[in-house]
């Protein structure tokens, strides 16, 4: 899609809300694996700050985990 809107100098109003729901959708899954791998919450949440994600995003993260995954999230 982005390189359909820069190549026709156009935008595509859904453009960035499909952005948003792709990386929500990738943050989720990346909490999940790193779940698997045995990492905690903590250690989870403090990378994705490491990484600079704001806590505005972290908190819609658990959001999501919580309801749409059914992730019960322990926290020490």
């Amino acid at each position: 899609i982005n390189e359909i809107e820069e190549k026709n100098k156009i935008v595509i109003p859904i453009t960035k809300e499909l952005q948003k729901l792709a990386e929500r959708a990738l943050l989720v899954q990346f909490y999940k694996d790193k779940l698997e791998e045995g990492k905690s919450h903590e250690e989870i949440i403090a990378r994705l700050k490491k990484e600079g994600f704001t806590q505005k995003e972290i908190a819609q993260l658990e959001k999501d985990l919580q309801q749409k995954d059914k992730v019960k999230i322990q926290k020490l």
